[in-house]
């Protein structure tokens, strides 16, 4: 599902602010996307170069330390992971 950046400011998925993750969400997204990858049974040097994303950045992400994932780096996990992006977002 893609999302244009151009269109919305601020993109609401589950009634949340898509733009960044919040604090609060931030530990629901970093275990789905822990939770999503380990099932797929891949390592993040497998995933993250799937993603295309850097291997420390997700690493970032999956321990919730990543303030600033952005909608296109939510694209890019959700593709990765062959899930919505409000998969993502969903808390456990």
């Amino acid at each position: 599902m893609a999302i244009s950046h151009r269109l919305f400011p601020t993109v609401y998925i589950y009634g949340k602010a898509a733009r960044s993750i919040e604090r609060s969400n931030r530990n629901d997204v970093a275990r789905n996307i822990r939770r999503l990858r380990e099932a797929r049974e891949e390592s993040q040097v497998v995933f993250a170069r799937r993603a295309g994303l850097n291997r420390t950045r997700l690493s970032a992400l999956e321990k919730g330390e990543r303030q600033n994932a952005t909608v296109k780096t939510l694209e890019r996990l959700a593709a990765g992971l062959d899930v919505d992006i409000r998969e993502l977002l969903h808390p456990d």
